[in-house]
């Protein structure tokens, strides 16, 4: 038996694992488009399956076609965060979005968006003269916006989690991968970056992968976790990893 969840279904299949589908609609060749999520619990399906159908409403999800950032800024700033915040803060996500995000990533397609475009366009507009505060708030908006989204590219894929904690969070690769739950308070919704893994050369000419320390005193920090990142890892429970 199926159960309707956001405009979705989702059910069980017999070798015990939940599925979510989800209508996109018409592709402009004339297919009818869905997409599948796959998961171990009914929880973690129902939790990814809102979520895609949040960031269909949004427009980023569609069939046949997937938006650029700016495109989805602008859907993002008028349906989901305009209904949500105060109005002198939807101004100054306003003025973030059309003076900087939108100009400099905005012809960016989402599934060709990038951990290092995320992690390098602040450093970027801070060579420019843009204020640190300024910056840390520019990321910390355009982190909103991309948690929100969950990177639709990648909905029901396996590194899906990975994805979302890269992108939502800014982050390095070698931060994400070195990640453990001891570094996570969801109760606080805080993440501290304390470790990250590189593949370094040996001296037989191989590489391994090392865990160790950042670089700099700089790169140690505690991040806040946007909804889209910490949510579904409250509903896919702290398992491995």
């Amino acid at each position: 038996m199926s159960r309707r969840v956001g405009g979705g279904s989702v059910f069980r299949r017999k070798d015990g694992y939940w599925v979510g589908q989800i209508e996109l609609g018409w592709s402009p060749t004339g297919k009818r488009e869905r997409r599948t999520i796959f998961g171990k619990t009914q929880a973690s399906v129902v939790e990814q399956l809102k979520a895609l159908a949040h960031s269909k409403e949004l427009g980023a999800v569609q069939a046949g076609k997937v938006p650029a950032l700016g495109a989805y800024l602008e859907q993002w700033l008028e349906q989901a965060a305009k209904p949500n915040v105060r109005p002198s803060t939807f101004v100054s996500y306003s003025t973030i979005v059309n003076v900087h995000l939108v100009p400099g990533l905005g012809k960016v397609r989402l599934d060709r968006l990038t951990a290092p475009m995320v992690q390098r366009f602040p450093n970027e507009k801070r060579a420019t003269g843009l204020s640190a505060r300024r910056v840390q708030y520019l990321h910390a908006v355009l982190r909103r916006a991309l948690g929100q989204a969950v990177v639709a590219a990648f909905e029901g894929h396996h590194l899906e989690g990975l994805v979302t904690v890269i992108l939502g969070l800014g982050l390095r690769l070698g931060e994400a991968l070195a990640l453990q739950w001891s570094a996570v308070d969801l109760d606080h919704r805080r993440l501290r970056i304390v470790a990250t893994l590189q593949r370094l050369p040996t001296q037989d000419g191989s590489r391994q992968w090392v865990l160790g320390e950042p670089k700099t005193r700089q790169s140690r920090r505690a991040l806040p976790l946007p909804d889209a990142v910490a949510a579904p890892s409250r509903a896919s429970g702290r398992g491995s990893g």
